[in-house]
């Protein structure tokens, strides 16, 4: 006999109802067959796991577990199972009799805390396909479809399981590419109002729309160079907030989330990294910041995390990560060549006067101007699709020389070729004392207070560390020096005069 609305929702609860009524009636007889009724033969944990994923197949097809959770397919979208959801699928087995071959009477079977985890992670173990979500399709999962992006074109598909997408993006588009938003347009006024003045405001604008397009298209760590984007302003009402909660609209809630560089050193606040399209955060923090996790966590690399009470975990994250800061901070183990390629700097220089700033912007624009964001970022998702990488954006590149400046001399002095080049020819060998009087020069010219010049004993150590590049400590008879680092400019005396020989 088969089961109605009300059968389906007092057994397995209301999001079980709620896919059973978005599916298609040619289905409905799919629904119909569940029967968790139908007697237990060994009434073991194994059999009664086994029973739960049949069911759990026949209501929503495709069950997956991955990134330490339980993922179903809704017809759109896969969506977790929660725990309290498949308590539902378990708690019609309490109860019911069995016969062990080896009992001549029938047993009862029990669901106890205990038998429950054991089975959940029975079913967890069956249906587990580790790396499932990471690589997911490039493309936007809307309400009536999936737009799939290639090179510099995209077409409008049918919701797939293999496109692998966790989310649905409440958004309506009309296939409109907005290179700029009408200057009528309170987007318009927005972004023009952040960067009015700037030499590059048109390259900076059409940056923002390429990062936001790498969030909804889930497609920042498989860029060729992924980058964390940091809106950075030292003065206060300078748009960079306005424009992060901006883009936080277009994103689900539970596809985002806000963890500064610090907070990604916590395992037990990474987790919150799995499944999440976008990673923005309102400060960047003026602790230090670890540099082998940052740069894992920016490209995508596997990382490890633990949810509370649960074994730990392994996934790629896939989140654009987008930071508003007011200070840049340093890094605790130095601005590496490879932390370099994964930063990029949007300065915000003017603060926007008090008669330009209109209440609740981003209010309005999500209210009257929806269609032109959506737009306007599709137009960036056209261009990153078919270039694979961020654009080249010079103000950045300046931005990131003047932070290392400030913050780590020795990253400054090491990526400045006019100074110094990093070959790993063991046929390039200067002594200690030419190296330190190269980096003290370059630190003179650059005007860096003498205070935060490292002595030389310091800088060779850190040197030869590994934590800025492979270089190497080597003493002989003769001399002591640093092999694989060359030497471009003279800065004493001695270097000069050698240079005209």
């Amino acid at each position: 006999m088969g089961k109605d609305a009300n059968d389906i929702y007092r057994e397995f609860g209301v999001d079980a109802l709620r896919n059973a009524l978005a599916k298609p009636m040619v289905e409905t007889d799919r629904v119909d067959m569940l029967d968790p009724n139908r007697e237990l033969v060994t009434g073991s944990e194994a059999e009664v796991a086994s029973r739960v994923i049949e069911n759990l197949r026949r209501m929503y097809e495709h069950v997956v577990f991955s990134e330490g959770g339980l993922y179903v397919w809704n017809g759109k979208h896969w969506q977790t199972l929660y725990d309290s959801a498949l308590l539902k699928f378990l708690e019609p087995f309490d109860g019911q009799f069995y016969h062990p071959e080896d009992a001549k009477n029938p047993k009862m079977w029990r669901l106890g805390d205990k038998v429950r985890r054991n089975i959940q992670s029975l079913i967890e173990l069956k249906c587990e396909q580790r790396d499932f979500f990471s690589r997911p399709a490039i493309g936007v999962n809307l309400n009536n479809g999936f737009i799939e992006f290639s090179d510099d074109q995209f077409k409008l598909e049918p919701h797939q399981p293999e496109h692998k997408m966790r989310h649905v993006l409440e958004i309506t588009w009309t296939g409109e590419v907005l290179e700029q938003p009408p200057k009528h347009s309170i987007l318009f006024q927005l972004l023009n109002g952040c960067f009015t003045g700037d030499d590059d405001a048109e390259e900076k604008i059409a940056f923002l729309a390429e990062v936001c397009a790498a969030a909804v298209l889930n497609y920042g760590t498989r860029l060729s160079e992924p980058k964390a984007v940091l809106l950075y302003g030292p003065s206060a009402a300078n748009g960079k907030s306005t424009l992060l909660d901006l883009f936080r609209q277009l994103i689900p809630t539970d596809a985002q989330t806000s963890l500064t560089p610090y907070q990604m050193n916590d395992e037990r606040l990474r987790v919150f990294l799995s499944g999440a399209m976008l990673n923005a955060a309102d400060e960047l923090g003026e602790a230090a910041i670890r540099s082998d996790t940052f740069k894992a966590i920016i490209t995508g690399n596997e990382v490890t995390a633990r949810q509370l009470y649960k074994p730990g975990m392994s996934f790629r994250p896939t989140a654009q990560h987008l930071f508003a800061t007011n200070v840049l901070p340093p890094f605790e183990t130095g601005m590496d060549p490879g932390i370099l390629r994964r930063l990029a700097v949007i300065r915000f220089n003017r603060p926007i006067p008090k008669q330009e700033r209109i209440p609740d912007i981003v209010e309005r624009i999500q209210k009257t101007e929806a269609d032109l964001l959506i737009s306007w970022v599709m137009s960036g998702a056209m261009r990153l699709a078919a270039r694979g990488r961020f654009p080249d954006l010079s103000s950045s590149q300046y931005e990131l020389e003047q932070w290392i400046k400030t913050t780590d001399p020795i990253a400054g002095w090491l990526n400045d070729s006019d100074y110094v080049e990093v070959t790993g020819d063991a046929e390039d060998f200067p002594p200690v004392s030419r190296v330190y009087e190269s980096f003290a020069g370059w630190c003179d010219r650059m005007g860096i207070a003498k205070s935060r010049v490292d002595p030389q004993p310091t800088l060779t150590r850190k040197l030869t560390e590994g934590q800025y590049s492979k270089l190497a400590y080597k003493r002989t008879a003769k001399t002591r020096g640093i092999v694989g680092l060359r030497l471009n400019r003279p800065h004493h005396k001695r270097d000069a005069n050698e240079a005209r020989l």
